[in-house]
């Protein structure tokens, strides 16, 4: 997802009580909370719970599929304790499949069905990895703000959001997101993040081509926004239907999966 966003101002009025404190303003706290609230980022909804013990470390991979602002958008958790030997597993099905291209949904490639279809199955069987998700329907994504500054902050708390729902603030957390912009605006998200989440222990930006979780974090978020729209390819619809299968249902899409522990979608519609 890219956007401009606008330069900060370099001044702002402040103001302060007898004592020296500076004072904040009632009126613009509950401004941006009307705002937030209105494009669905703060949600009441159940936290997926683990099993897991409070002190082990999770390791995440996010990525998105769509654009803000146009069409429907998808945010997407990978979420793990084990992660190198995930790494481990997917080195050796490509191997095995002599598979040596990056993995990604958009692809029109057939010869990625055969490893896509093995890492599905994969995924499902094991118990250490789970998926979360959320889904902006296009009515929603077309109101998103747009105003820059408006839709900068709408857009990290849909990342906080995601984090909280699927690992929680008091987790030990090592993200690993993809590099989005190449003119350091990346940053604000990542500075945002860690202000929410005291317990985060690192920050890894990574390119799809560098690492196999990350390309199957935008297969499973890329299926889900393509569930909306319909694949324009046979080896798409392939994959979707292999996932719409494994959780039984008829659509990513269908409120049943906010509930789902090892792959919940949480749709905000419009």
């Amino acid at each position: 997802m890219m956007f401009v966003r606008d330069q900060p101002s370099l001044t702002r009025k402040l103001s302060f009580d007898k004592k020296g404190h500076q004072m904040t303003s009632n009126k613009s706290l509950i401004s941006r909370r009307r705002m937030l609230a209105s494009m669905g980022a703060l949600l009441v909804t159940p936290r997926i719970i683990s099993a897991a013990r409070s002190e082990e470390k999770w390791t995440v991979y996010i990525d998105e599929s769509g654009n803000l602002g146009q069409g429907p958008f998808v945010v997407g958790a990978l979420v793990m304790a084990n992660p190198d030997r995930h790494l481990e597993q997917f080195s050796a099905v490509r191997k095995q499949l002599k598979y040596r291209l990056t993995l990604r949904y958009g692809s029109s490639d057939k010869h990625k069905l055969s490893y896509a279809r093995r890492l599905v199955e994969y995924f499902f069987r094991e118990q250490d990895l789970r998926f979360c998700a959320y889904a902006l329907a296009e009515a929603k994504n077309n109101a998103w703000p747009r105003d820059p500054k408006i839709r900068e902050i709408a857009y990290h708390d849909l990342y906080r959001s995601l984090l909280d729902r699927c690992a929680g603030k008091h987790q030990k957390l090592s993200l690993n997101l993809k590099q989005r912009t190449t003119t350091g605006e990346d940053r604000f998200l990542h500075d945002y993040l860690k202000t929410k989440f005291a317990r985060i222990d690192k920050i890894n930006v990574l390119r799809a081509y560098q690492n196999d979780l990350i390309q199957f974090a935008d297969l499973l978020a890329g299926s889900i926004a393509a569930d909306k729209t319909q694949p324009d390819d046979e080896t798409k619809r392939t994959l979707l239907n292999d996932l719409r299968n494994h959780l039984s249902v008829n659509s990513l899409w269908e409120n049943s999966l906010a509930k789902n522990n090892k792959f919940c979608v949480t749709v905000i519609e419009g």
